[in-house]
């Protein structure tokens, strides 16, 4: 009987830490394997009172034209990312499947469809998490750089079979930590 409850234990400890360590493992594996893009963002003011002062992000990149509007809200959908001419990530496509062959695409939900086809969409790295400290001064040099202003903000995000990963937020190209020294 003593050998069951062992047996038990040993069995519930293993899986506790394997749903973490494996959540891990992916995150690296998406870091590692993934392409980076920068995602041109633009700022708004948030706080979430069970995880923390974050930068919530708003993306450029964040509306996709499509011919025929076969999206309703809140669906899940598929997009495809590559780098534009300026350098900046871009959306070429959007999916009700994975694509084949191509391991730069993001898994997204549908947030609005406007009758004139554009489909309007929520990326899943939307929040930057930072330090209850920083965080206040992060949101006011965030905010500075509005469309108005000389300044720009962008994401850096590595994108690997759907799965993405928010690496760093970055003002005028220097880390946004860099500031706040």
């Amino acid at each position: 009987m003593k050998n069951i409850f062992f047996i038990s234990f040993i069995v519930v400890a293993l899986a506790q830490w394997y749903v973490p360590v494996n959540m891990l493992r992916e995150r690296e594996a998406v870091l590692n394997k993934g392409k980076a893009f920068k995602f041109l963002t633009e700022p708004i003011d948030p706080v979430d009172p069970l995880k923390g002062r974050y930068v919530q992000l708003n993306f450029k990149a964040h509306e996709i034209k499509v011919n025929n509007a076969q999206f309703s809200w809140y669906d899940e959908a598929y997009v495809t990312i590559a780098t534009g001419a300026d350098g900046y990530a871009m959306v070429t496509a959007i999916s009700k499947h994975k694509p084949e062959g191509n391991n730069d695409y993001v898994k997204v939900n549908v947030s609005e469809v406007s009758y004139k086809g554009t489909v309007f969409i929520y990326f899943p790295f939307d929040k930057f998490y930072m330090d209850e400290i920083k965080a206040p001064k992060a949101e006011i040099l965030y905010r500075a750089t509005s469309p108005l202003s000389s300044r720009t903000a962008y994401a850096l995000v590595h994108v690997y079979r759907g799965e993405a990963v928010l690496k760093n937020l970055y003002i005028d190209d220097k880390p946004i930590e860099t500031y706040l020294r």
